[in-house]
């Protein structure tokens, strides 16, 4: 997917986007007809490449009606709660 993350002032000025935290959460897509998530997609990952490498930055909280363009998908992003999934997983990784 070749969508982009979208500004958090311009993430909230759509209507499909009712609950949102900058400091958890990220706006990302709804540009283009036919890629956006559908219901049963929530709690996926939202994955971002870097170099040869793929992370996963998020997971999908809210989505805009499936496979239409016009309004973002809200994602919950990791990296705020690293330190308790490493603590409750007992696993050390890194996060983007």
């Amino acid at each position: 997917m070749t969508e982009k993350f979208i500004e958090h002032s311009a993430c909230l000025k759509h209507k499909n986007v009712e609950i949102y935290y900058p400091k958890y959460m990220a706006c990302f897509g709804g540009a283009k007809e036919g890629i956006s998530p559908c219901t049963f997609d929530i709690g996926g990952a939202l994955v971002v490449r870097k170099g040869d490498y793929f992370f996963q930055k998020g997971l999908l909280f809210k989505h805009n009606k499936c496979g239409k363009n016009g309004a973002p998908s809200v994602f919950l992003l990791l990296k705020p709660f690293r330190k308790w999934i490493s603590d409750i997983t007992e696993l050390n990784f890194d996060v983007m």
